[in-house]
């Protein structure tokens, strides 16, 4: 089995300085070409994917989106794909406000401590094992894998 992870375009809240994670904010016009580009690349590569799995995360969806008009393959919401949400309750929130509002979120946030409502490495890693056994059980054998940033660092 072959997965080639493809990161979204750029997304809204890389500009409104907002905690992305598990909130869903859309590509911006940036990220929209970004996708366009990609979807080129792909269909020079001539790589045969079999499917295009993504995240279930506006973004993403829109990458996908954009990406299959050019390589039209099936495509499947996969919800393991989701970003790593070290947010937490943060989530969606314009930092400035945030660190205003809720000090204390932001304060672990800033010294890499846990923040409520957030996933701990542990728990990304028992996601990740979860998400390659899915995806073998899935029996494709050459998948991209539409996801974001942080489930890939």
């Amino acid at each position: 089995m072959r997965i080639t992870f493809l990161r979204h375009g750029e997304s809204t809240d890389d500009l409104e300085n907002r905690f992305g994670g598990w909130a869903d904010f859309p590509l911006t016009p940036k990220g929209k070409d970004q996708a366009q580009i990609t979807a080129q690349k792909l269909l020079a590569s001539l790589e045969k994917f079999e499917v295009i799995l993504y995240s279930p995360l506006t973004r993403a969806v829109q990458t996908t989106q954009i990406v299959n008009q050019v390589i039209k393959i099936p495509t499947q919401s996969f919800v393991y794909l989701k970003e790593r949400n070290t947010y937490g309750l943060l989530c969606g929130e314009q930092k400035e406000e945030a660190a205003k509002n809720y000090p204390e979120l932001s304060q672990a946030f800033a010294n890499n401590e846990f923040v409520l409502g957030s996933e701990r490495y542990d728990d990304l890693l028992l996601r990740i094992k979860a998400m390659l056994e899915k995806i073998q059980a899935l029996g494709f054998k050459n998948v991209l894998a539409v996801t974001h940033g942080k489930l890939l660092a």
